[in-house]
């Protein structure tokens, strides 16, 4: 932070599909196991775009399965919602011209981390066209993300 001449204690996450699994990762981090100089937290809120935070049901998609060659101890490492939820505001957020499990992990989040997380389905949007929205100041998810940044 004293090098990009920014408040660490304003810090928030964004990630995106992969970047969304991530950034669930992330926010259920304790920081200070890595470095004692680390907060234990690390991140205000977070905003998670179409992520997978159960991994378990891509052992059962054979193309998936090929290329991750997921053990069940990745899974239980590796899948956010397994984590103790983290202290902070999140949206969890899906296209709602997505699959219905993309909409599905959204739900596993919030049941696993309570009502911190807030999930919602962004109308007309997919997969890929969900960051579009997240990036337009004049779309409600964009201005959601702003909020919830301002009000920690």
């Amino acid at each position: 932070a004293e090098i990009w001449g920014f408040d660490a204690k304003r810090m928030h996450i964004a990630g995106h599909s992969a970047g969304g699994h991530l950034g669930g990762m992330m926010c259920a981090a304790d920081f200070s196991l890595v470095r004692a100089d680390l907060p234990k937290k690390m991140f205000q809120s977070a905003t998670l775009l179409s992520g997978v935070y159960d991994l378990a049901p891509l052992r059962f998609i054979e193309a998936a399965q090929a290329d991750l060659r997921l053990t069940d101890t990745d899974v239980a490492t590796l899948t956010p919602a397994a984590y103790r939820a983290p202290k902070l505001p999140i949206m969890a957020c899906a296209g709602a011209l997505e699959s219905d499990d993309f909409k599905r992990q959204n739900t596993v989040l919030r049941s696993a981390w309570g009502s911190s997380v807030a999930v919602s389905q962004v109308a007309g949007c997919d997969h890929f066209t969900i960051v579009d929205a997240w990036c337009n100041p004049s779309h409600d998810l964009h201005k959601a993300a702003l909020r919830m940044m301002r009000e920690v």
